[in-house]
């Protein structure tokens, strides 16, 4: 059976962990490619995936930033204003727009809780 990619959505870690959860029930084999997703998702997507989703929406409303810089963001989690700053200004959705440091520091409280969660 061939697959084709009918639309494209960026996901956290976290969503995505959700999405091979459900995947994982409903099939008793994965693929390499899968076991290594899934590798590493239960190494990095611990955190919950509809506070992550919450957080999305409000990074973009709140800090002005793209949804898929959000994603970004809150897969990487920075901790500090420089690492952020770097991070944000690498992504080419966000060239337009140059975050400063009170931007910055508006993100980091926004996900601080989030990220600070060793769930």
């Amino acid at each position: 059976m061939q697959r084709t990619i009918s639309s494209k959505q960026y996901l956290t870690y976290y969503q995505a962990k959700v999405l091979m959860e459900k995947r994982m029930s409903s099939s008793s084999q994965l693929n390499a490619i899968q076991e290594k997703t899934w590798d590493y998702l239960k190494t990095f997507g611990n955190k919950d995936h509809e506070k992550a989703y919450q957080l999305i929406k409000k990074l973009a409303e709140e800090a002005k930033i793209k949804e898929t810089t959000a994603i970004m963001v809150l897969n990487i989690c920075p901790k500090d204003i420089p690492f952020l700053i770097s991070i944000v200004s690498s992504l080419p959705e966000e060239k337009e727009n140059i975050i400063d440091e009170n931007n910055a520091k508006k993100i980091l409280d926004i996900i601080s809780d989030f990220c600070s969660d060793n769930r």
